[in-house]
């Protein structure tokens, strides 16, 4: 019984492989009836038209364009970038902040923006744990909407180990130490010509990661609306999954109608919270 396939370019075609696996897939990507070929192809060229990921389900056959394809891996590349970038700025950032707790320094402006030092803290949390040993925990929750988002996994990487390996920055050692800080005698700091460059480099990396973000999510946002217009819940592609997280109601704790019943702060605790540099970056 001859079955068809989709091929690179676009076409339908009979599959004659018979000794070796089909390049264009497994069973999933192949069809038992003309027809039903036809009919993934209409799906993936409206889709293409529109400038969606060219994704089609029928029944329990899945296909794919070699254009989205290549979004799909492009996604997942961004994705591991986005956060190997955000770790290298944290690492900056962490640098920094050091240094200027050594010395004491709370803020710096520059030319690219100001700095300043957001000391440790505390911050109110509901303790949860005393609520359930009162047993009111269920009287104060209310329903909150999730919406529907897409979320990646490495495939096998269930402790999450190779995907930290993989975002971890580059072995570099951050120029800058107490030496590129001057305090002044009005007590004002500032920074050696090696500082500056830094903070420049700090300020190009976070303008350039907003923007390499929004293109991203605004990708992310676009095949989790095709995976859910073909009832997918995931996509697996060159070792990694997409998978579609539906809209959901969850239950969260209503600290509103706690504060008006007057248990909030009976009911309440305070958790630290480590300093961290704030960067108001100038335009």
């Amino acid at each position: 019984m001859a079955k068809y396939h989709i091929k690179k370019n676009g076409e339908k075609a009979i599959c004659r492989a018979t000794v070796r696996a089909c390049p264009r897939g497994g069973a999933s990507q192949h069809f038992e009836s003309v027809e039903d070929c036809d009919k993934a192809l209409d799906i993936m060229n409206e889709k293409a038209a529109k400038n969606e990921f060219a994704i089609a389900r029928v029944g329990n056959k899945i296909v794919i364009s070699e254009e989205s394809k290549k979004s799909i891996r492009d996604l997942t590349t961004a994705q591991l970038n986005i956060e190997k970038i955000e770790n290298t700025s944290k690492l900056i950032r962490n640098t920094i902040k050091d240094v200027f707790e050594e010395l004491g320094v709370k803020k710096v402006n520059t030319e690219y923006g100001g700095l300043s030092v957001i000391a440790a803290s505390q911050r109110t949390v509901v303790d949860v744990d005393k609520m359930m040993e009162a047993d009111i925990y269920s009287d104060y929750l209310k329903d909150s909407d999730r919406k529907s988002y897409v979320m990646f996994k490495i495939i096998g990487d269930e402790d999450g180990s190779k995907r930290k390996t993989l975002t971890k920055p580059d072995n570099f050692e951050v120029p800058f130490s107490k030496d590129d800080v001057v305090i002044l005698d009005n007590g004002e700091a500032r920074l050696s010509e090696r500082g500056l460059a830094l903070i420049k480099n700090l300020r190009d990396i976070d303008l350039s990661l907003k923007e390499v973000k929004a293109n991203h999510d605004e990708m992310r946002d676009k095949l989790n609306e095709t995976m859910r217009e073909e009832s997918l819940p995931g996509i697996k592609f060159g070792g990694s999954t997409w998978e579609s997280v539906p809209e959901t109601t969850a239950k969260i704790v209503d600290t509103q109608k706690m504060k008006d019943e007057g248990v909030y702060d009976e009911y309440t605790k305070k958790i630290d919270t480590v300093s961290s540099l704030r960067a108001r970056w100038a335009k």
